[in-house]
């Protein structure tokens, strides 16, 4: 099964992956919603719909690794060289993330949109998180920490 499964075309998944997402994210977006009705102004019940454990994300993330492995690029040494060091940088951008949120949240005027402060945020946190693993990579000693 296993076998056939990854020798099929990319067009009869993604109907079938699409609506296994949407149903994953229809869960997600409906508890929330709940869960601000029934619980307002308490922010620790909101998070409990997006926990990595819950069917929910899985149902969101499952579609989205089959896609992406599914997806041919072509070899970059650039790329490569970012592909090694993904995992150093998801380690370290956490922090990154709540600076970015408390720095842009001062520096940008008021009533610049949500989705432009979570770009700044994410951009600059993926790239002080890459420069530090770029650094860590570059001495013996702590390359083993973000390989």
């Amino acid at each position: 099964n296993r076998k056939f499964y990854r020798q099929m075309s990319m067009c009869p998944c993604i109907p079938a992956h699409s609506l296994m997402f949407a149903a994953g994210y229809a869960i997600t977006f409906g508890g929330y919603l709940i869960m601000q009705e029934y619980f307002p102004g308490n922010y620790a019940y909101l998070e409990i719909v997006w926990l990595f454990g819950g069917i929910n994300v899985f149902m969101m993330t499952f579609p989205v690794f089959v896609i992406m492995q599914r997806i041919k690029v072509p070899y970059s040494p650039a790329l490569s060289r970012l592909a090694s060091m993904t995992f150093g940088i998801y380690l370290c951008h956490f922090v990154f993330v709540q600076i970015g949120y408390d720095m842009f949240a001062a520096w940008l005027p008021k009533g610049v949109p949500a989705v432009v402060h979570i770009i700044c945020i994410a951009v600059a946190a993926f790239f002080i998180s890459y420069l530090i693993v770029r650094m860590m990579s570059a001495f013996k000693v702590t390359r083993r920490f973000v390989a």
